[in-house]
């Protein structure tokens, strides 16, 4: 849908990350279907892939240091509704970083 030249799914797509509160969005992020585009090489293996690996096209990512253990104790938090430990400093950089051009990229959409 488009109003003003703006699309506005990722505005939808927004309102139903906060009404939801997806696992995937909030406590283990990195679920996507897009490979790791520019700079892969710097890339982090995301939080997603740490606990499910096996996607090929993540296998050039950087080790992010992160530990099934503490993902897992992350979800628990999660679920028990308990504040959960913060990610690493550069693995939080490169998530909002990988947002802000999720959001550019369909400003230019």
């Amino acid at each position: 849908m488009r109003f003003a030249g703006r699309c506005l799914d990722p505005l939808g797509e927004n309102m139903l990350i906060e009404s939801f509160k997806s696992i995937w969005n909030r406590a283990l992020d990195g679920f996507g279907n897009n490979a790791p585009g520019r700079n892969r090489e710097t890339q982090f293996l995301s939080p997603w892939d740490v606990l499910h690996p096996g996607r090929q096209a993540f296998k050039k990512a950087k080790d992010s240091g992160l530990t099934p253990e503490f993902l897992v104790k992350r979800l628990e938090d999660y679920f028990a509704g308990r504040r959960m430990k913060s990610l690493p400093r550069p693995i939080e950089e490169q998530q909002e970083a990988d947002q802000t051009e999720a959001v550019d990229a369909a400003d230019n959409i």
